[in-house]
């Protein structure tokens, strides 16, 4: 068997690669990294972890209820989880409660 040590990257599909890097740096709190030449492609740092985006056409997932068990997810300190939510809310992030109890938002009027 393998032994894993680490994610070392992942990548995320988005229409809009100017706007989700906007949202990943300033909102989310990602840290550029690098784009490739292109353009087309920026690799983002996420507490450790190299996140890319990939451009890819409109609609990525045209029902956000419906994500057929594909996303991913960041954690944030216990004692900050209340302030985190308020800030994305006020930076216009729409974030429903699961029954779980657990959240998840999505970048607002863009399904990314």
């Amino acid at each position: 068997m393998v032994a894993i040590r680490a994610v070392t990257h992942f990548s995320i599909p988005v229409s809009d690669i100017p706007r989700n890097t906007r949202f990943y740096t300033e909102v989310v709190g990602c840290r550029h990294l690098s784009t490739v030449p292109r353009g087309d492609t920026p690799f983002l740092d996420a507490a450790g972890t190299c996140l890319i985006l990939v451009k890819r056409d409109p609609p990525i997932n045209p029902v956000l209820d419906d994500h057929g068990g594909v996303h991913h997810s960041f954690a944030v300190a216990n004692e900050e989880h209340k302030a985190a939510l308020d800030y994305l809310r006020a930076h216009g992030v729409e974030i429903p409660l699961r029954r779980t109890g657990k959240v998840a938002f999505s970048i607002p009027t863009v399904r990314c």
